[in-house]
């Protein structure tokens, strides 16, 4: 096999290893999921491995910490209670109006 293949390879795992974990989080966020916390601060950690890549994709590991605090803070609090209220409502068969 030929080391620009595996090189092509790995590289491609590696963003996808970096941008699948925030986008399924921010995703999921958005809809209001307390669990995208710990995938936030999942998904900063991931966001390292752009070390490996090249000097361009290093700023993305500042967005991704700055996405993982932002879920943090007491309005995200507020706003996942919120949702976690009225899902459950929902997942009881309640009428949510």
């Amino acid at each position: 096999m030929k080391p620009t293949l595996v090189l092509a390879v790995a590289v491609t795992v590696i963003t996808l290893l970096v941008a699948i974990p925030p986008a399924i989080t921010g995703y999921y966020a958005w809809a209001g999921h307390r669990w995208t916390r710990i995938g936030a601060l999942i998904g900063a950690a991931l966001s390292f491995g752009v070390l490996t890549l090249n000097v361009w994709a290093w700023p993305t590991i500042a967005w991704a910490g700055l996405a993982a605090g932002l879920v943090w803070t007491p309005a995200a609090g507020r706003f996942f209670r919120t949702w976690h209220a009225r899902r459950g409502a929902w997942e009881q068969g309640w009428p949510c109006s």
